[in-house]
């Protein structure tokens, strides 16, 4: 995420910039919609992965919360290799 931003902040200006300057060369327009395009399928594909991060992360939290089992006041709960396999068990898309 903060490579996402740190792009879009810092870099998109810069190419704006040096597309709107006095110096223009023929060349700079064609690196800046290539540059452009890395920018969109970096967007777009960032945060298709966090997304599922989040799901991934959400859904082991909630398992490690929901299978934890109380016997005689010890509270056993599964290590995430555990539930890592259980998850891609029922979720193999996942």
């Amino acid at each position: 995420m903060s490579f996402m931003l740190l792009t879009i902040i810092f870099s998109l200006p810069c190419q704006v910039i040096l597309i709107i300057g006095p110096h223009v060369l023929p060349i700079d327009y064609s690196t800046v919609i290539i540059y452009l395009i890395f920018v969109i399928l970096e967007l777009i594909f960032g945060i298709r992965a966090i997304r599922k991060v989040i799901k991934r992360q959400a859904a082991v939290y909630y398992l490690r919360n929901s299978t934890a089992k109380i016997i005689s006041h010890e509270v056993k709960i599964k290590s995430s290799k555990e539930i890592e396999d259980e998850l891609f068990t029922k979720f193999p898309n996942m």
